[in-house]
């Protein structure tokens, strides 16, 4: 799959790092990077300034399903169909934590505004609120079905 994006100074960037179908795209919290997620698993993050790929973040076996930057620019989380969450380091790419306590795909990811707990919601039907320094699970939530 090909990205054209034309940019606000208006140089175009081309993305081409996947056949796969993009599945999330973030801008960075200050627009200067913006990170593409594939459904093969595979994310990379890019900067807008240079045009260039900064790093490939893949340690995810199935399709990546949300990502986020965290408010203080330290780490990026990304969740999987996998059941996993993964922690990254924003500045060098390197993964932080892998995060695999929920047993069904793992839907949505949020950073706490100090940056300090990473919440995750899955199709197990729990949200889980993480620590993230130490990668350790704080709470596990049961989510209530509801009926329609």
């Amino acid at each position: 799959m090909t990205i054209l994006a034309t940019l606000n100074n208006h140089r175009e960037l081309l993305l081409e790092d996947s056949s796969e179908a993009i599945s999330e795209a973030k801008f960075s919290p200050e627009g200067m990077q913006i990170l593409i997620a594939y459904d093969d698993g595979k994310v990379a993050l890019f900067d807008l300034n240079t045009c260039e790929k900064l790093f490939d973040l893949n340690s995810h076996s199935e399709q990546v399903m949300a990502a986020e930057f965290s408010p203080d620019a330290k780490y990026i989380a990304t969740v999987s169909m996998d059941n996993s969450a993964i922690i990254w380091c924003r500045n060098t790419g390197k993964l932080v934590h892998k995060l695999e306590e929920h047993e069904d795909l793992v839907s949505k990811v949020v950073f706490s505004k100090d940056s300090k707990l990473l919440i995750t919601t899955s199709d197990d039907d729990n949200a889980i609120v993480w620590d993230v320094e130490s990668g350790t699970a704080q709470h596990t939530l049961a989510i209530p079905k509801t009926s329609i």
